[in-house]
């Protein structure tokens, strides 16, 4: 983990990845916030292999890293937190990872309109030489859905 990473986003990052077990499943690591790019490690683990013979990561498991980390930096991006709900995530699957390979995930949030937040985010190999996948996602801030952060964040 990148030591760049202040402790109150570090402790908020623990806060929504501890609570959707999907998160905490995939054991995502938080490896460094570069102005409003978030960058999350999904270390590779047989349980989320689609091949375990091939141990490569099931392409599911590596969809739902990139929602995570899309949420993450839509969290990032608000004054105050608030639910988020994923509208639509478009995802192109360009090649699958390597052999028993760690994933970096990448996404940042570049735009707020009307209640709803607009991502870009790519996934590659931990050293950047290798595109696994890009996509664009859109959120709406302010969802009905839970609002996982509002309790746990005034302890901040």
């Amino acid at each position: 983990m990148t030591s760049n990473i202040p402790d109150r986003l570090q402790q908020l990052y623990d806060l929504f990845s501890g609570r959707v077990g999907a998160h905490s499943d995939l054991g995502l690591l938080l490896d460094d916030i570069d102005n409003s790019t978030v960058r999350v490690i999904l270390p590779y683990q047989d349980k989320h292999s689609g091949f375990p013979q091939e141990r490569c990561l099931h392409s599911t498991s590596l969809l739902t890293a990139i929602d995570s980390t899309c949420g993450f930096a839509v969290m990032l991006s608000l004054d105050t937190p608030q639910a988020i709900a994923t509208v639509n995530l478009r995802v192109d699957h360009i090649c699958k990872p390597g052999t028993g390979q760690d994933v970096a995930l990448e996404a940042v949030c570049y735009a707020h309109e009307s209640g709803f937040a607009y991502v870009r985010t790519k996934a590659v190999s931990e050293d950047n030489t290798a595109l696994f996948s890009n996509g664009i996602g859109v959120f709406k801030i302010g969802s009905p859905g839970p609002d996982l952060l509002s309790a746990s964040i005034s302890k901040l």
